[in-house]
């Protein structure tokens, strides 16, 4: 069952996983890695662009999956943190069982006090955010980019504002063929267009380089009869600090 990305082998993942009562969903974020495009795609930028003794921050790192697969491609200056002491103590198991050097600590992603100003040349914020009913990207983008070098970089997805126009939209999509009385709120509470995005960057002195979208299909409904409607874009940016 060990990944063909990683060096690093599924049973030190699932061993720490158990241990620390870890959320099993890293275990799929190891084995399907090479079909998670907005996280991949962005990764590999980051493998093929920067030098490889950047001060690579992640925030809500979980298990750390996303450094360990950036240390076996070079990367030494790697940290993470996570709301979530269980996946932060999994991600310290992991990399003190295999001789890995990466920094993880307990912080919140929004509001972080771990941080020092002008200490970090990329900020990976991936796959999360938008689940965050508190999460506001302008003060985000804000927030963090003070965190960032001059000529740092800024790599976070967002749900695009086009999926206000999927029936459905307002629900979570495991319930969408539940009665309605019976649906929970959406799990993709905030939604942001790609002009929204860069208007954002801008008030931030931050300039979008690059943005990679995706077209995500919701395994859990591939099969009923919603299947036009199971949809999600995605859009990944590569903001740059001037």
């Amino acid at each position: 069952m060990n990944s063909k990305y990683f060096d690093i082998s599924y049973s030190s993942i699932e061993q720490a996983v158990i241990k620390h009562s870890a959320q099993s969903w890293f275990l799929y974020a190891y084995k399907d890695f090479n079909k998670r495009y907005h996280v991949k795609k962005p990764l590999e930028w980051i493998k093929n662009n920067l030098a490889k003794e950047s001060v690579v921050f992640e925030n809500g790192c979980g298990a750390g999956i996303n450094l360990l697969w950036l240390h076996e491609q070079g990367f030494k200056n790697l940290q993470g943190t996570d709301n979530d002491p269980a996946a932060i103590n999994a991600a310290k198991e992991i990399v003190n069982s295999s001789g890995y050097s990466i920094a993880f600590e307990v912080d919140n992603g929004i509001n972080p006090q771990t941080l020092n100003s002008n200490s970090l040349d990329v900020i990976i914020s991936l796959n999360w955010t938008y689940h965050a009913p508190e999460f506001d990207l302008q003060s985000f983008v804000k927030k963090h980019s003070q965190y960032l070098r001059d000529g740092g970089y800024m790599i976070f997805d967002c749900i695009d504002s086009s999926y206000n126009n999927t029936p459905n939209n307002q629900y979570k999509t495991q319930d969408w063929k539940k009665p309605i009385d019976q649906r929970r709120t959406t799990e993709y509470i905030s939604r942001y267009s790609i002009d929204e995005v860069k208007s954002i960057c801008a008030k931030s002195e931050l300039e979008v380089l690059h943005v990679f979208s995706k077209n995500e299909l919701i395994k859990k409904l591939a099969n009923v009869i919603l299947r036009k409607y199971t949809i999600v874009p995605r859009n990944i940016f590569i903001a740059h600090k001037k």
